[in-house]
């Protein structure tokens, strides 16, 4: 990261014009100056949440994420006022150089309000999931901008898309299991779901379990199961980087999908290839199909086509070739699919031109399959990823075909901003994370955790803290939803608010 390596005076030139657009006086949560304003040129939006000056000490705190607004919530505005500092949010966008930005602008602005003047504004910037991958990324790659970080339910550079397959995996071999796992794992229960298993399902429990999935959170299967992102990640990403891997799986040797064994015959059952011709689609305002009514000539359907899963929907001309592809979900009792948009990568306004009645389209679920063990042909070369090492030989080769593009690299380097999570930080660094996370595995912080001591070696117990967490997942903001397991589950946002007034005390 040498050429990219930001400091208080090296700022990404990108970033240099920073404009203000509204300034004024707010007193929802409580009394503050907000500070609106963007750079010129570029996306990126920012917010400044000031309390009043008798009521400052001389700190912000900055909250990152990839694919948030520049509106911070009541709740992180009103944390930063009640800790005496100001906020800082960014729109998202990847990497951390606007973060820097941003940061260094709003020392600017606050020593005009405050009346600072060479007073040191100390700043601290936190952040979770993708947001941890800007937060490192910050950390290894500035010096100057903050002065310590919270990154919370860590990723790494073997996190995604590999955590959500795993999970995936797991969900397509053990359905058939899902009450009886659920009911060992609930109070009273057996606690060992394995004794249900047959000798194909215990392997691949063993599997996702070795390679970090919390066995606990399979008490609710449905949300451990569930593969929206998975789809998003795949059709965003993995598709563009790496657009041979699903028929590579299900033509070469070596891959699942053409390997002879039980666990091979349950990906090839799974496969679900079919055409319909369109009666009916919905558009939103923006002229985006919504749901697509499809008239199919197998009545009843196979058994393996399920409301729950993300299908290919290829529009076909009537020469057969592909059109374009949406994704989404398929009902095979109503008939109706409802489309993801977010999934969808394809010139959405062309394939919308496309959708008149009688249009051919074909549903197969290849790559949502194929995606499922998409971890196994993605074993990280470097020594540590100890998840990983069930996955390799006795010499340390991996046991199975690895693709060329190391995707889970690529992702985290792209977010991070470059980030090799070498340990090398520039600061004071508390992490979070959390002991029932199915997305973010807690093994993987202690893989950072490794990276940081070799890194510092006697400058580590100054600089580092791990904070491991019970009952907790993964989201910040908690359930969005009723859940199997909402009942127990402990809200970690407290725990990461404690950790910044720690760092900042």
């Amino acid at each position: 990261m040498d050429d990219t390596f930001i400091t208080s005076r090296t700022i990404d030139r990108l970033y240099d014009h920073a404009v203000i657009d509204n300034e004024s006086y707010q007193s929802i949560p409580a009394r503050h100056y907000r500070v609106s304003g963007h750079f010129v040129a570029t996306m990126v939006r920012f917010n400044f949440y000031l309390p009043p000056k008798q009521a400052w000490g001389g700190r912000f705190f900055q909250f990152a994420f990839p694919v948030q607004t520049e509106n911070a919530t009541d709740e992180t505005v009103g944390f930063a006022l009640d800790s005496q500092a100001y906020a800082v949010q960014v729109n998202g966008v990847r990497g951390f150089h606007a973060e820097a930005a941003a940061a260094r602008f709003s020392r600017r602005i606050a020593a005009r309000y405050y009346d600072a003047g060479s007073r040191r504004i100390h700043g601290y910037l936190y952040g979770g999931s993708g947001g941890s991958l800007q937060v490192i990324g910050a950390m290894e790659g500035s010096t100057g901008i903050w002065d310590g970080a919270v990154p919370f339910v860590q990723a790494i550079p073997v996190s995604a898309p590999n955590n959500l397959a795993i999970r995936a995996m797991a969900s397509l071999v053990l359905r058939g299991k899902a009450a009886g796992i659920q009911n060992a794992l609930a109070p009273g229960g057996s606690g060992d779901p394995f004794a249900l298993l047959d000798a194909v399902e215990r392997d691949v429990f063993r599997e996702v379990t070795n390679l970090g999935v919390p066995i606990q959170t399979w008490e609710d299967f449905s949300k451990a199961s569930d593969t929206k992102t998975l789809a998003v990640l795949t059709n965003e990403i993995i598709r563009v980087m790496d657009p041979t891997y699903a028929d590579d799986f299900w033509t070469k040797p070596g891959y699942l999908g053409t390997e002879q064994s039980f666990l091979g015959d349950i990906f090839r059952d799974a496969m679900v290839n079919f055409e319909a011709t369109l009666k009916e689609v919905v558009l939103d305002d923006a002229g985006i199909p919504v749901t697509m009514t499809l008239e199919t000539t197998q009545d009843p359907l196979p058994p393996t086509v399920c409301g729950k899963e993300f299908y290919d929907f290829a529009i076909l001309a009537p020469d057969s070739s592909i059109l374009g592809v949406l994704i989404g979900k398929f009902d095979p009792i109503t008939k109706i699919s409802t489309i993801d948009n977010r999934s969808n990568t394809h010139d959405i306004c062309s394939v919308t031109r496309s959708l008149i009645k009688g249009t051919r389209i074909r549903i197969d679920n290849k790559w949502s399959l194929a995606m499922r063990a998409y971890y196994r042909y993605q074993v990280p070369d470097d020594p540590g990823y100890y998840g990983f090492d069930q996955l390799r030989q006795a010499d340390g080769s991996p046991k199975f075909p690895q693709r060329q593009i190391d995707a889970s690299r690529k992702i985290a380097t792209g977010t991070s901003g470059g980030a090799t999570h070498s340990g090398r930080i520039n600061g004071k660094v508390i992490v979070i994370q959390s002991l029932m996370d199915s997305d973010a595995f807690p093994w993987h912080a202690d893989w950072y955790r490794s990276q940081v001591k070799r890194a510092l070696g006697a400058r580590f117990d100054d600089n580092y803290r791990l904070w491991y967490n019970e009952n907790t997942d993964h989201s910040y903001e908690g359930p969005k939803e009723p859940s199997t397991r909402g009942a127990f589950i402990v809200q970690y946002r407290g725990i990461c608010q404690q950790a910044l007034r720690d760092l900042s005390a």
